[in-house]
């Protein structure tokens, strides 16, 4: 089940507030203790919870699911890491960008090409995170690296999207820099 609020607030599906983590879980971009997303069974498991209680229903039995796999360490998201590190953008751990940047790595470049407008949504919704001191350093640090040129400064997340997915493919074509296989 897709979430339909882009930000946290009260959800008509479910017929209470979804703040916090709530809303990260029914959003799918939760982070477990371990670093990972949250599994999507596990992620179902908790929509039908909120699904039974609105409609006034018994609660369904949970079941328990399988362990975590390991987060996919590499790809479009942590290119998109390194690229605002590069102009001094630290994520923040409460930011729900960390979660966007893990379901990018899982996506790889073609999964991104095709959900590039929700990554792009998601990175608008949530750019409010960053403040003026660290975006004024950001505009100087982009000048200085020259992405300035190479980018929209009107609405740089599209662009900084497409760099990041460019970078993944370049690295994952090159022989010098190997990706890490995960199982």
């Amino acid at each position: 089940m897709d979430c339909q609020c882009p930000v946290a607030g009260y959800c008509e599906r479910y017929k209470r507030k979804m703040m916090g983590r709530m809303h990260h879980i029914c959003h799918g971009d939760a982070i477990m203790p371990n670093g990972t997303l949250m599994p999507e069974a596990k992620r179902e498991a908790y929509q039908r919870l909120w699904l039974a209680d609105a409609n006034g229903e018994a609660r369904p039995v949970p079941t328990h699911s399988e362990p975590p796999t390991p987060a996919k360490n590499y790809g479009p998201g942590k290119e998109l890491e390194l690229l605002w590190a590069s102009l001094k953008l630290t994520i923040k751990p409460s930011c729900p960008c960390k979660g966007m940047l893990l379901k990018m790595n899982e996506w790889g470049p073609q999964g991104c090409r095709d959900h590039k407008d929700e990554i792009v949504e998601h990175l608008r919704i949530h750019k409010g995170n960053f403040g003026l001191t660290e975006k004024t350093v950001a505009t100087l640090m982009a000048v200085k690296t020259g992405l300035a040129f190479k980018i929209n400064w009107m609405d740089p997340f599209p662009d900084c999207v497409d760099i990041a997915i460019e970078r993944a493919e370049a690295k994952e074509r090159s022989p010098k820099h190997p990706i890490p296989k995960h199982p």
